[in-house]
């Protein structure tokens, strides 16, 4: 429903704005000036009117193309009310290629149309934006892109999947494969209700584990269809989790972890942790640290998009040497999130 009032706002302002154009245009053809009408009348004092040369098209459309980038650099900084902020400038690119040769009252309706389709644009990216995938999981050098990446692809690269059979044991780390809690995913089988669901993030208490070479490397989530079940191998990875007692075993076997360049089975560098992720931390461990932890959050996508857009969000511990003691690799999607919004109101 939400998603429908932002649609809404943004035809509505297109119908504003073509409205204005019309009646610019109306004004303009019934208001004289010297017995002609303002329409057809000069609009500034330039005399020359031989048409532009492509040299003379191109310096112009290069200052507009840069004021263009200044202006949509300045408006992801500040977001929102940046429009008029943008409109200011990128207008004086457009006005100086208006100005370049004589031109008439017509030549406005043509230039009030241009920045009224800029500022509609900007209008658009404010409310809309644009997508802010988070980058790929690398686990022993397998990439898993959130909501991308298929169950078919990780068994494909040698993954196991392995399914809870719902009896709430909850074993030790090193009993999960060998109580029976669990079941091997064969490739068929298993069936994924429909609609979103949020996954716990303890290893030891999750729905699916992720296992290589015998070895539980995390839990995931996944998530099928808004509508219908689906089968588990053509399910999405939606989350990725794991604590200190998965990256133990999985050193001694040689398997890896590493997101954007960070190898999260090392000591954490906060500063080229922070480097790497920059605004997108949102959260970051208090000074002074608590005796055992520390906490990192990090966030891709923000504000109304996320009834457009899929949102990511990546948490961290740390314990006191600052070793990664829990990471969970998350997403919301948007399309679900709408679902959520309508459950709500």
């Amino acid at each position: 429903m939400e998603k429908l009032v932002f649609i809404g706002m943004l035809v509505f302002l297109a119908f504003v704005f073509i409205g204005i154009l019309f009646w610019l245009r109306f004004r303009m053809k019934n208001t004289f000036e010297n017995g002609v009408p303002v329409y057809d009348a000069p609009a500034n004092n330039q005399t020359r009117t031989s048409k532009l040369s492509v040299g003379e098209y191109a310096v112009h459309i290069i200052l507009i193309l840069i004021s263009a980038v200044i202006a949509f650099k300045v408006m992801s900084m500040f977001r929102h009310g940046a429009a008029p902020i943008g409109a200011a400038i990128i207008t004086p690119s457009i006005m100086s290629l208006f100005n370049a040769r004589r031109r008439t009252g017509k030549s406005w309706i043509g230039i009030v149309a241009v920045l009224m389709v800029f500022v509609f644009l900007m209008f658009v990216y404010i409310i809309i934006g644009l997508p802010d995938n988070a980058p790929p999981l690398k686990i022993d050098g397998t990439e898993i892109h959130l909501t991308e990446t298929k169950i078919s692809d990780l068994i494909d690269k040698e993954f196991e999947i392995y399914v809870s059979n719902g009896r709430h044991d909850y074993p030790n780390y090193n009993e999960l494969l060998t109580t029976g809690s669990y079941t091997k995913y064969q490739g068929a089988g298993v069936s994924v209700p429909n609609g979103f669901k949020s996954y716990d993030s303890a290893v030891t208490r999750s729905t699916y584990l992720l296992v290589k070479k015998n070895v539980v490397l995390g839990c995931i989530g996944v998530y099928g269809d808004k509508r219908k079940s689906t089968e588990l191998k053509d399910c999405v990875v939606t989350q990725v989790c794991f604590d200190s007692e998965c990256t133990a075993v999985a050193k001694k076997y040689g398997i890896s972890y590493n997101i954007d360049g960070i190898d999260l089975l090392k000591k954490l560098d906060e500063n080229e942790f922070t480097k790497v992720f920059g605004k997108k931390i949102w959260l970051t461990p208090s000074e002074p640290r608590d005796e055992y932890l520390g906490h990192y959050g990090v966030q891709w996508g923000a504000g109304n998009n996320e009834f457009f857009w899929n949102h990511y969000f990546m948490n961290l511990d740390l314990d006191s040497n600052n070793d990664i003691v829990n990471f969970n690799f998350s997403s919301k999607i948007a399309a679900e999130r709408l679902e959520e919004f309508s459950k709500d109101t």
